[in-house]
């Protein structure tokens, strides 16, 4: 597993089992993954860098898109650890509490929508799915429901339970959609 982290290039193959993100690392196997590592990591992380243990080369004429060091970024990316400490973004009670609730109302909406199939039930059941999609499935897919990795991987699962599949949300919105949100139009 080959990736790109500020123009250099990382074999991190060995360093995947370990990983505390888990096996996120391999969606970005072979291409830049400097706006995931510096999105995803805390800034006491992204200031010592990628382990070099791991380096194996640089990219010629590697050029970025953002300045990871400006002013701005530091600023936001700090206010928002303040405001969101680590020890307080998992395990929360109230996560699984809502988990719980959410979960109760997908299986009720679900059955509803099966036996009665009326207008009321399609829009409960569709109101309920929403709500799977948006606060179940979103945060174990960006593996931030909890750190038990199991548990994490359940919760990104929900999505599958609603037609989709969570293997391909993962690539795209992840990368896709975080990795590329900073790039200037």
């Amino acid at each position: 597993c080959w990736i790109v982290i500020h123009g250099k290039v990382y074999d991190v193959t060995k360093f995947v089992p370990i990983h505390p993100g888990g096996s996120l690392i391999m969606d970005g196997a072979g291409g830049d993954c400097t706006s995931m590592f510096e999105s995803y990591h805390p800034l006491y992380i992204t200031k010592k860098g990628a382990s070099e243990q791991y380096q194996i080369g640089e990219v010629r004429d590697y050029s970025p898109f953002y300045s990871w060091d400006g002013q701005f970024y530091q600023t936001v990316k700090s206010r928002v650890e303040k405001a969101l400490p680590m020890n307080k973004r998992r395990y929360s009670n109230v996560l699984f509490a809502k988990c719980a609730i959410i979960l109760t109302l997908y299986f009720i909406s679900l059955y509803l929508y099966m036996t009665k199939l009326n207008i009321w039930s399609t829009l409960f059941y569709g109101l309920v799915c929403s709500q799977v999609g948006v606060n179940i499935m979103h945060d174990g897919n960006h593996g931030a429901f909890t750190n038990n990795k199991v548990i994490t991987w359940i919760a990104g699962a929900t999505l599958d339970l609603l037609g989709s599949t969570s293997v391909v949300y993962k690539r795209s919105h992840n990368f896709g959609h975080h990795g590329l949100s900073l790039i200037h139009i």
